[in-house]
């Protein structure tokens, strides 16, 4: 019986398939802000009608998220909890390979935990951490969330960003209160964002949980995008001022450490794939 042949055409509008699926997962891991459709077709020159019914497809298997309000398309947090579960995290160019050594190092200078999030649509998703030693400490799971205007890793990230992505983040002036210490207004978040900036790190004074602090360093691509966040986290009874201080040059020096592997890393990539 002769053997039914693979259609040509069949296979090649599959790979192409493929190709626009992964185009559109790059591009969405480099917008932590997200996109709408329309940006993300010019983009990749993608036609309307065929980027839709691939988005659709990503949001109904969960790996995208799709806000009502702003109608921005950004990642999903199934894509950063599955990253614990797959040899992903033991390739040496990932963000959490490079990142844990230095946040290994941390640890065990303050004894206290340590994390690494991204930042997802109006939320910051925790893809990496290690734990302190004390017998009370503040617990992250990994693929848990958090909201980005309540947290240092959340507001650092923010700060890098445009005034326009701040807009499509949070399109309604008022913001969730978790705390008597939260950040409320969108007004007030952007005037926040902007001393963060100039300073180059966060704080979260109780401001997502009562009794916890924290202070957070930006992680920047290669092109100096914020990729995400490293963070210290306390319980404030145990932080004291001078503390504070030292875990904020900590931590600034951490994530500009981590920025430096990324970026050594690309370059590297870049050679190679030259």
């Amino acid at each position: 019986m002769p053997r039914k042949l693979e259609n040509p055409n069949h296979e090649a509008k599959a790979v192409k398939s493929a190709e626009r699926v992964l185009d559109v997962f790059i591009l969405l891991a480099q917008s932590p802000a997200g996109l709408q459709l329309k940006d993300i077709a010019r983009q990749l020159h993608i036609p309307v009608s065929s980027l839709h019914a691939i988005l659709s497809t990503m949001k109904q298997k969960g790996f995208v998220d799709r806000e009502v309000g702003s109608l921005l398309y950004c990642l999903s947090s199934k894509v950063y909890e599955i990253i614990p579960h797959t040899q992903v995290v033991d390739t040496e160019d990932d963000m959490v390979s490079l990142a844990l050594p230095i946040m290994e190092k941390i640890q065990r200078i303050t004894q206290e935990t340590v994390t690494l999030s991204v930042l997802v649509n109006n939320e910051i998703v925790f893809i990496g951490k290690r734990s302190g030693s004390a017998a009370v400490q503040v617990v992250n799971a990994l693929g848990s969330r958090l909201p980005a205007h309540a947290t240092a890793s959340g507001k650092i990230i923010m700060s890098y960003l445009t005034e326009e992505d701040i807009d499509r983040i949070f399109p309604n002036e008022n913001l969730a209160k978790f705390t008597n210490n939260t950040i409320i207004s969108k007004t007030e978040l952007k005037k926040e964002l902007s001393i963060i900036r100039k300073r180059g790190y966060a704080c979260d004074n109780e401001e997502s949980r009562p009794d916890v602090w924290a202070v957070a360093g930006c992680i920047h691509s290669q092109d100096g995008q914020p990729v995400a966040a490293t963070s210290i986290v306390v319980p404030t009874f145990r932080v004291p001022q001078e503390l504070k201080d030292r875990y904020r040059d900590m931590i600034i020096s951490g994530a500009k450490e981590i920025t430096s592997k990324l970026t050594i890393s690309a370059k590297r990539d870049s050679l190679l794939q030259g």
